[in-house]
């Protein structure tokens, strides 16, 4: 075995082996929703997505990769586990409309269009690839992100997913973020290094987690008269300004005490207790019957 031979390279065999069952992206149903798997690179630190455009920048092959190693990737906690490291080629042009991509000094289109320093193959030959949660803790920036991309216009985002048609969004955010150690208060004794790391990382991430509902909530009304204005001046169909956007986060935070503790004291792990996981799947179908957001948009579409 090469001393090379990470427990990452291990994670990527076993989970390419036994639970995606040698599959590929190729073997992507064409007709299934878009499954979107996020990394961060750490070479320019922003969200890098297992998508055609990202691979696009590599001038590598999407459909060939195997579907393990993109999660192992996705998942790969730092210091828990190495990096997963892609070369990135230099035979090929960026899509048309990635060339086309206009430049935006706002802050939060420049972050979604810092992905396109991978074109510089002189500066960045490779990339190295760790959990997606270090740039985007909710996954909602990879698809804000793509938006941006769209010049911050949702219609032209539906035009580019061949979605006009579409009448109602809903945009479920499931935050199962780490929640801070009430403990620590109770004691005089200063926290030691793995509490101190874990309270930092935590701050951290609830803060930007914040600012990325915020930002998507602040979008909403905008995007929804994109979208009308939009299909109205070019298609003039019957209603073609019936278009709804629903938003709603479910968070452990929403279940009220003590369930709440509870659930957000369960580990963040790859295998936990059968009664931990059947304890999360009932929560989960609680939140989401609990929603109000979420049945309301079960009654619209039904009516």
């Amino acid at each position: 075995m090469s001393g090379n031979f990470s427990r990452s390279d291990l994670t990527s065999q076993y989970y390419q082996k036994y639970i995606f069952s040698d599959k590929t992206f190729a073997d992507m149903r064409p007709d299934a929703p878009a499954i979107m798997i996020n990394a961060t690179d750490l070479t320019t630190g922003v969200g890098f997505t297992f998508s055609d455009d990202h691979f696009r920048w590599l001038c590598s092959d999407l459909a060939s990769f195997p579907v393990g190693k993109a999660v192992t990737a996705s998942s790969a906690v730092p210091v828990l586990f190495s990096p997963v490291s892609l070369k990135s080629h230099g035979d090929c042009q960026p899509f048309t409309h990635q060339e086309h991509m206009v430049d935006d000094n706002v802050r939060y289109k420049h972050q979604a269009l810092k992905i396109r320093e991978l074109r510089h193959k002189e500066k960045h030959p490779y990339i190295h690839l760790v959990d997606g949660g270090v740039a985007d803790n909710l996954g909602v920036r990879a698809l804000l992100n793509r938006i941006y991309r769209q010049d911050d216009n949702f219609w032209e985002a539906l035009k580019a997913f061949r979605l006009t048609n579409t009448k109602k969004v809903l945009f479920v955010v499931v935050n199962a973020a780490a929640t801070l150690n009430p403990n620590l208060s109770l004691s005089a004794k200063t926290p030691g290094i793995a509490d101190t790391l874990n309270a930092a990382t935590t701050i951290q991430s609830q803060n930007y987690n914040a600012d990325t509902l915020d930002l998507l909530e602040l979008s909403v009304a905008k995007w929804t008269e994109q979208v009308k204005q939009g299909r109205c001046a070019e298609y003039f169909k019957k209603d073609c300004d019936d278009f709804a956007y629903y938003t709603t986060e479910l968070n452990f935070s929403h279940m009220g005490e003590p369930e709440a503790s509870q659930l957000a004291a369960i580990e963040t792990a790859l295998q936990l207790p059968e009664n931990e996981v059947d304890h999360l799947i009932e929560a989960g179908e609680q939140l989401v019957l609990e929603s109000n957001v979420i049945q309301q948009f079960i009654q619209d579409i039904q009516k």
